[in-house]
């Protein structure tokens, strides 16, 4: 396949959703979980793919969890 770009999301966990109804059987990554799995990723992409996403926004008022959740910032 002709892949050029890749973008990678956190979970987020909505309220009002069927994975709301299972955020407590989910495992939730910590900042330092998530940045070791985003960081296991790149390095197993070829260097010609192009990262466009490391991270993402859901709507605040809605947000019950998020995988990684204040790393946004930090890039």
């Amino acid at each position: 396949m002709d892949i050029q770009g890749i973008k990678f999301h956190l979970l987020h966990i909505l309220k009002n959703t069927g994975l709301a109804s299972m955020a407590d059987k989910i495992h939730i990554y910590s900042e330092e979980e998530y940045i070791r799995l985003i960081l296991r990723c790149i390095s197993e992409l070829s260097p010609d793919i192009t990262i466009h996403r490391l991270t993402g926004d859901g709507p605040k008022n809605l947000l019950i969890a998020r995988c990684g959740a204040a790393i946004k910032n930090t890039f």
